[in-house]
């Protein structure tokens, strides 16, 4: 099975039990057996390209997914991302209304809210990606006045 890199994040309020309950739930509602040896998780680990012990963990309120799994468990149990990340008390529902899909906001998001949006929550993984998005964003500044230089601006 593929594996993604690093450790899962892991909310430090206890909630990672309700979200394996959301996600059995869901899951069976889908139409999964997902009690052990019944096939259920075997079959969402090949949906999902991932192990059947990981699919376990994330049942079983052991371990959340992987950031990059919340889509695939999203596709496998037939709900909007933002039902795993709200109803699986991950994200507030004020930081994430429903009407938000497709809303543009008026200023740029600062990194420190794009790590929130996307449940970062461990202090190094989040000083590494607001430290490479401001790197990016100085180097747009950098690359925008290159080019205003060039036309003469």
């Amino acid at each position: 099975m593929p594996r993604t890199e690093g450790p899962p994040a892991q909310p430090t309020d206890g909630s990672v039990a309700a979200f394996g309950a959301l996600l059995t739930r869901l899951a069976k509602k889908a139409g999964y057996d997902v009690e052990p040896q019944r096939g259920g998780r075997k079959d969402l680990a090949e949906k999902m390209g991932m192990s059947v012990s990981a699919i376990g963990r994330n049942l079983d309120g052991i371990s959340l997914p992987r950031l990059s799994q919340f889509v695939p468990w999203a596709r496998a149990v037939n709900v909007p991302v933002r039902t795993l990340m709200v109803d699986g008390g991950l994200v507030p529902p004020e930081e994430w209304p429903e009407n938000a899909v497709g809303s543009v906001p008026s200023v740029a998001p600062s990194p420190g809210v794009i790590c929130d949006a996307l449940g970062i929550r461990d202090p190094m993984v989040r000083g590494m990606l607001e430290g490479s998005i401001e790197q990016a964003q100085r180097m747009q500044r950098e690359a925008d006045g290159q080019a205003a230089t060039a036309r003469g601006h």
